[in-house]
Order: C-alpha cells, then structure tokens, then sequence
C-alpha cells in the first residue's frame, strides 16, 4: 500500500522558510531542496524540506566548529 505524502507548495515553502522565490528555484535547481513535478507544478515533498533544513543546520554547525 502506497504511504501518504506531504507535497508543499512553492508558496508554502516561501511561508514556512523566508526564503525568496528565486532562491527556492536556485536550490532546486541545484539539487539541494528536491522536488517532483506534478503536471505543471514543481512541488516539495515533506520530508525533502526536513533534509534541507537538516543540512543547513549541519553545515551551520560545523562552520561553528571552525571558530
């Protein structure tokens, strides 16, 4: 049976980040914030903003560590 998953929207992802919009396509982009495409959509599963934010806050930290 398939699992339910959490598709957030560009707009959300503005919302619940502050980032701008650009900056969402350029980490997209890239690949570090991953995303499907549902028809013409770019969409942003759940827990692709969980590793986002993770790695963020990992290289957050190990910058710290230089200090």
């Amino acid at each position: 049976m398939a699992e339910n998953v959490c598709l957030n929207s560009i707009k959300d992802i503005i919302a619940r980040t502050g980032l701008s919009r650009s900056t969402v396509y350029e980490e997209m982009d890239s690949g570090r914030l991953r995303s499907v495409k549902v028809g013409r959509r770019r969409l942003i599963p759940e827990s692709a903003l969980i590793d986002y934010i993770n790695s963020l806050i990992g290289a957050t930290t190990q910058t710290a560590d230089f200090e």
